[in-house]
């Protein structure tokens, strides 16, 4: 029983440290962590699905001895993170970034803003509450993934969707070299270096803005360098425009630093 429960231990300290826990965290934020998805495309590899407690996959990442152009993405307000997240994840692995999706709904009671499938906002929904959350969820990622073995954070860019993309928006924190914020009006502003890339992406008539200016996020940046891309339409879900994938793909090629 003893040595049992020693190599239990012993286990769980080791993947611990391989996706690395910040005690200082509260559990409830760590678990938005713990629980992220990771798609990767290792060099000589097929497209890789897993999540962060995956031991062997990030073992491999370490040992291949290469460091790889990462990606955090913050996904929008539904439960149904397949959408978005899922499509720019995997384009984006595919061009060769290794992209972390934190899971906010990983949190025990975790209040949904949207109707999961159509993204519509939820009447009397906390929205200034879940804005804090997902603020102090795209803090905690930017520290957690500094200690992956493998993530290169000379490379590391952030995105967001909808929500995420609000939240990534108004975040006056640093430790990205470039950011996205797709298919958002900004809603809490944009803060954040004035000298840190910034790709603005949406759908000109987006049906969730209800007619508000799909240009918003970019007459809200005063000096910070935002390019923006409007594409014709009306789809929330940006990633279901090739042209919107690859705007993306080739706004984070050019941030690459060498």
């Amino acid at each position: 029983m003893f040595v049992r429960t020693a190599l239990l231990s012993f286990t769980f300290v080791a993947v611990m440290a391989i996706i690395g826990v910040e005690a200082s965290a509260s559990p409830e934020l760590q678990r938005t962590w713990e629980k992220a998805e990771i798609w990767v495309k290792p060099a000589g590899g097929g497209l890789i699905n897993s999540h962060m407690d995956d031991q062997r996959l990030h073992q491999r990442l370490i040992k291949a001895g290469r460091k790889l152009p990462t990606v955090i993405f913050f996904h929008d307000c539904g439960k149904n993170r397949k959408l978005a997240g899922w499509h720019y994840a995997r384009f984006m692995a595919r061009a060769g970034f290794a992209v972390i999706l934190p899971d906010s709904f990983a949190r025990s009671n975790r209040i949904e803003t949207c109707s999961h499938w159509q993204f519509r906002p939820l009447a009397g929904a906390p929205f200034d509450k879940v804005h804090a959350l997902r603020k102090s969820e795209i803090a905690h990622a930017l520290t957690m993934v500094g200690k992956l073995g493998w993530a290169d954070t000379k490379n590391l860019f952030v995105m967001g969707q909808g929500e995420g993309a609000d939240a990534l928006a108004a975040y006056d924190g640093t430790g990205y070299g470039a950011r996205v914020v797709s298919a958002a009006l900004c809603r809490w502003g944009i803060n954040g270096p004035t000298d840190v890339p910034t790709l603005v992406i949406a759908s000109q008539d987006d049906r969730l803005f209800n007619g508000a200016d799909a240009a918003s996020c970019a007459t809200m940046a005063g000096e910070r360098s935002v390019e923006i891309n409007l594409l014709p339409g009306y789809q929330h879900d940006t990633s279901s425009l090739p042209e919107a994938r690859d705007a993306v793909i080739a706004f984070l090629r050019r941030q690459i630093n060498r």
